[in-house]
């Protein structure tokens, strides 16, 4: 997606260390946003994530989808997402995706990757 980011959401996002380089595997990053509401991508800071370009261009494979998915919502406070929550309950997905992979970190989603792990279930 090529969204602009308003101003206030890139210095929200530069002051972030999680967006400091690819949450995947640790290289450095290109801004993904994460989240579409209405055919349009969300510009809130919980629903871009950092990728580097490898993994940004493999974002719609499943295996990467669940791990950002898993990410963006444990970014998200419960006010957040109920905001979204219409069709789809984003904090029941976020419960699921936690008993999925456990409780979120950085550290642990780089861990699954690289084990192989994050494609199982527990």
């Amino acid at each position: 997606m090529a969204e602009s980011i308003p101003k206030k959401v890139v210095a929200v996002l530069k002051a972030d260390p999680f967006m400091a380089q690819c949450c995947i595997c640790g290289a450095t990053p290109q801004w993904h946003h994460n989240f579409e509401y209405g055919r349009k991508a969300v510009n809130e800071p919980w629903c871009i994530l950092p990728l580097c370009v490898v993994h940004h261009q493999g974002v719609r494979e499943i295996k990467y989808r669940r791990l950002l998915d898993w990410a963006m919502l444990n970014r998200a406070t419960d006010e957040e997402l109920k905001k979204y929550s219409k069709a789809m309950n984003y904090k029941s997905k976020r419960s699921w995706l936690n008993m999925l992979f456990g409780q979120f970190s950085p550290k642990k989603m780089r861990d699954l990757y690289n084990s192989g792990e994050y494609g199982k279930s527990k």
